[in-house]
């Protein structure tokens, strides 16, 4: 008579451990993996508006967010909530931007 115990049977791979040892290489390939970071979630604002974290150059009312190329104030001209550029100069942000996303609005004469 032949009398196998749970540790004979094991031994010759009969009877699998209930619970498995990851191996080095497992490990290895698992803390490799790691979490891209996630983009803020930002609010997209009312319709028709600009998103929550938007900075708002033109509002169609004034160019406080502006500096004049060759003034320190802007000589743009504003009429019905459009900014038209005058001569003379350039117009440039009060504020330094580096990369950023850029919404901008115009339109061409029809003329």
């Amino acid at each position: 008579m032949i009398i196998l115990t749970l540790r004979k049977l094991l031994a010759l791979g009969l009877i699998l451990p209930a619970i498995s040892i990851p191996s080095a290489e497992t490990n290895k390939v698992a803390s490799a993996k790691k979490e891209a970071p996630q983009p803020t979630v930002i609010d997209p604002g009312p319709v028709g508006g600009p998103p929550a974290d938007a900075i708002v150059l033109f509002d169609g009312k004034d160019l406080s967010k502006f500096r004049g190329q060759r003034a320190a104030e802007p000589h743009w001209k504003i009429e019905a909530g459009i900014m038209e550029s005058t001569s003379p100069g350039g117009i440039f942000t009060k504020e330094d931007f580096g990369d950023c996303q850029l919404h901008v609005e115009f339109a061409t004469p029809a003329a």
